[in-house]
């Protein structure tokens, strides 16, 4: 009976082992996702440094519709023209899909940059020409015998 106890305690010690074993693997599988996530939001480059230039967009993809449309009309783009350029209707959901997607694309430092708050441009293009709107556009000339505080 002795020697009974004795592999019944060893087949438990053993199991044991293993239970410990399993939450290690666990624990470090979590690690790997959290290191993995962590990856994903530090640029690419060599040495941390954003990769320049490099342009790689897949063929077909809204990306590379944008990239078209930027490239023939040769000046930065509204969000708005965006959309409506590669097809898609002029819903807010279609705005923000293709901001987000544009917004990864300036944040490594690729293909496009950000010109104005949602107007996006080709890297390469020269935007020094770009004719800005005067400061009082779209300011309303109040009389002189009304005030804003007869409203």
């Amino acid at each position: 009976m002795k020697a009974r106890r004795d592999i019944e305690r060893r087949i438990d010690k053993e199991k044991q082992k293993i239970a410990d074993l399993q939450g290690q693997i666990e624990h470090t599988e979590a690690f790997i996702l959290g290191l993995q996530e962590a990856l994903k939001v530090l640029p690419k480059g060599e040495n941390g440094k954003p990769r320049k230039g490099k342009g790689i967009i897949r063929q077909g993809s809204d990306m590379a519709k944008v990239r078209d449309l930027i490239k023939q009309t040769d000046r930065p783009m509204h969000i708005g023209e965006i959309v409506t350029g590669i097809g898609r209707a002029d819903t807010k959901a279609n705005r923000m899909s293709i901001s987000g997607s544009l917004g990864r694309y300036v944040r490594i430092g690729e293909v496009f940059k950000r010109v104005r708050p949602n107007t996006f441009a080709l890297i390469h293009m020269d935007i020094s020409n770009i004719v800005e709107l005067p400061s009082d556009f779209g300011a309303e000339e109040i009389p002189g015998n009304q005030s804003d505080d007869s409203f």
